[in-house]
């Protein structure tokens, strides 16, 4: 018997191990001392927040495959970064008149702030063995600031000189980081509410800086959803972005170098991904199954994504994007802004662009006429109510004024089998048919254009079509039941419509699961068809202009 359990020795020692992995595995990482201050590592409930920050673990294993940025948004006791709940003389209570979202934000024991900004860049260092690999470097992160060397007195590092945080951990980029005075354990945690808007004007100037050099068209503005850790985030960011890329290279560049419309046809992005605390989690032991997890946190996530929307993502676009691009030209010569947020990451755009911000309500209105027209909100399978974009939440009473012909338009796409939205029943979600029909079926036509993706949709005759009916057939009961009396949508569509709002079923186009996600198809956003989608949204005119 002795012997028995003395073979069995090994796997019970195993099986402990498991139960109390924190007992087994106390070593420390790089970044725990931070992480420990701010109270975003783990909690009581076995929860990991280094999901939502893992690019400075791994900042060559998780990253953009292409230049751009990633802004961190994480959420951390108000005490721990004085938030507004405990600084009152910087974010003064407005009284009644104060929106539902911003009490909100007061009254939470958390806030959300920016933890870091990570630039990728092929003209970082010199590359001997690829000479244009993309090199990560942050220019803001409030995690390991204090191991930075050399010792900064300044506040600066050097010009020419890169910061190595960590032993090496990630790196600070040229010329950063940057605070009054360099003392980032007393200065950035506690003011790490604060010090967000630092962040975003640091980033306005590298972009400036970064945009000089490569004559961009575009800013590209990428936002995703519910249940999405930073890792994922960015593995969809370099999936919508590598889709769009091919399909520019093989159907639209040769064909745009061939006309006269170069100009105006080009595309040559520049990505900002946001990413943000978007989920719940519990440990792996936890007895409770994720997916119930999960589902607990929607009303909790939802008003998480409208206050990032409300606060640092209106920020950025007020402060940080819009002001750059206008620093680069100051007419419509400039790269065009494009907005695009799937699910959650759409609410959260949303609420930027027709919420009261938190921090300065009072320039809204200002906010809103930063925009030029060409610029485009591309709301991919939007968690948020459709009365959202009209004036006072109401149908009937108007488009939002922030969505204009002339300015920023709006393009919202729906479809049947998207299961993810149809578990709002209490509301008609943007990326539902049922939101589709609330929109499309009665307002009137001087309103919004609606389409659908249809059976004979082509960009051009020459060209492929949009893959459609990929995962069910055109005889599914389900599609045939969605059959709408709309337009086909087609390239020409963005270009001639008048309005400031184009509604898109795309139950044709969008019906597949995309593989380790849930909801049917509410993340079939990640193929070449949705790129070809989003191209013609984005540059419809030289198939106009050259039929």
């Amino acid at each position: 018997m002795f012997a028995e359990l003395k073979g069995m020795m090994p796997l019970l020692a195993l099986v402990g191990c498991s139960l109390l992995f924190s007992a087994c595995s106390p070593t420390a990482t790089l970044l725990d001392a931070h992480e420990g201050k701010l109270g975003i590592r783990d909690n009581e409930l076995g929860s990991d927040h280094r999901a939502f920050h893992s690019i400075l673990h791994f900042p060559h294993g998780i990253g953009l495959n292409f230049p751009g940025y990633i802004v961190g948004i994480e959420k951390a006791g108000q005490n721990l970064i004085g938030g507004p709940r405990v600084r009152e003389e910087l974010y003064p209570v407005r009284g009644d008149a104060e929106p539902a979202t911003h009490r909100r934000i007061r009254s939470n024991s958390k806030a959300h702030f920016i933890s870091h900004v990570m630039k990728y860049s092929t003209g970082i260092g010199d590359h001997r063995v690829f000479g244009g690999r993309i090199q990560p470097c942050a220019i803001y992160s409030v995690l390991g600031s204090s191991f930075a060397e050399p010792n900064l007195t300044e506040g600066r590092v050097p010009d020419g000189e890169r910061t190595l945080v960590g032993s090496n951990q990630f790196e600070f980029c040229e010329g950063f980081p940057r605070n009054e005075s360099g003392a980032h354990d007393s200065i950035l945690m506690p003011r790490a509410y604060h010090q967000s808007g630092e962040a975003i004007m640091d980033l306005r100037s590298d972009i400036n800086r970064h945009a000089n050099r490569n004559k961009f068209t575009h800013i590209l503005v990428m936002v995703m959803g519910w249940n999405t850790p930073q890792s994922n985030a960015v593995q969809n960011f370099n999936s919508i972005m590598g889709h769009l890329l091919d399909e520019y290279e093989d159907t639209y560049q040769e064909r745009c170098t061939k006309t006269d419309l170069e100009e105006i046809c080009s595309f040559h992005p520049l990505v900002v991904g946001v990413t943000w605390s978007s989920d719940w989690q519990l440990s792996s032991m936890s007895p409770i199954p994720p997916t119930v997890v999960r589902t607990a946190s929607f009303l909790n996530k939802a008003n998480d994504a409208e206050e990032v929307g409300v606060t640092w993502l209106a920020d950025l676009l007020r402060n940080g994007i819009l002001p750059a691009r206008s620093e680069l030209a100051d007419d419509a010569s400039g790269p065009k802004v494009v907005l695009i947020g799937h699910s959650f990451g759409a609410r959260a755009t949303l609420a930027a662009l027709v919420q009261e911000t938190f921090h300065e309500p009072a320039i809204k209105s200002s906010f809103n006429e930063q925009f030029q027209p060409g610029d485009t909100f591309l709301a991919l399978q939007g968690a948020f109510e459709v009365k959202e974009l009209f004036k006072e939440r109401d149908l009937n009473k108007g488009l939002s004024a922030a969505f204009d012909r002339d300015g920023l338009r709006a393009v919202l796409t729906a479809t049947q089998f998207d299961k993810a939205v149809k578990f709002a029943f209490w509301a008609d979600f943007a990326g539902s048919l049922d939101g589709f029909d609330a929109v499309c079926g009665d307002l009137p036509g001087d309103e919004v254009d609606c389409f659908e993706v249809g059976e004979n949709t082509q960009r051009n005759a020459e060209l492929d079509r949009y893959g459609l009916a990929a995962c069910v057939t055109n005889e599914d009961p389900i599609l045939l039941e969605t059959r709408a009396t709309k337009p086909n949508f087609s390239h020409a569509s963005v270009l001639e419509s008048d309005h400031g709002l184009i509604y898109v079923n795309t139950s044709r186009l969008m019906n597949c699961n995309a593989a380790f996600t849930g909801g049917g198809a509410h993340s079939d956003i990640y193929r070449r068809e949705t790129a070809r989608f989003v191209m013609d949204v984005l540059l419809p005119r030289p198939f106009v202009e050259t039929q």
